[in-house]
């Protein structure tokens, strides 16, 4: 059946059925941590109001990590925003099964050399052994540029 100029007015669009899945990558708060940038995992939807960032943050403590609370906006709002690097992909109705097992991760304040770099890539890692995420081939190798450990 065609569709008139009317039809196509009234139609909606359908919903994405996937999102890609990103590290982003932000740029370190204070110069002499030049090495360490900040990761977070970054869940692209669509629009902005449909994409999540999820990470974990320093404890207010001043000693290791908490995990902070999803942010729904895309990385690109911050000034600190450096890259996104894809690594794979989810069915959005998998999206709240997605951010579930990521919140549950553990943080590891325990491990001297644990930070927010290992934390996603384990988050990864975890997504990809449960077949939440189907991920890109190589995805690990395109992060290590960007590791300062």
């Amino acid at each position: 059946m065609d569709l008139t100029f009317d039809d196509a007015l009234t139609v909606q669009p359908q919903r994405p059925i996937i999102a890609t899945v990103h590290v982003a990558i932000y740029s370190p708060i204070e110069e002499e941590d030049d090495d360490l940038r900040h990761w977070a995992i970054w869940i692209n939807c669509g629009p902005s109001e449909d994409s999540v960032i999820l990470q974990i943050k320093d404890n207010m403590y001043g000693y290791g990590f908490i995990l902070a609370d999803p942010i729904y906006a895309r990385p690109h709002d911050s000034r600190r925003f450096e890259r996104s690097i894809e690594c794979g992909f989810i069915l959005i109705d998998n999206l709240n099964l997605v951010i579930e097992a990521i919140s549950d991760h553990p943080v590891r304040n325990r491990a001297l050399d644990w930070n927010c770099q290992k934390w996603t890539i384990e988050c990864l890692e975890l997504l990809e052994r449960r077949r939440l995420m189907v991920p890109l081939q190589l995805w690990r190798s395109r992060l290590e540029p960007w590791t300062g450990w």
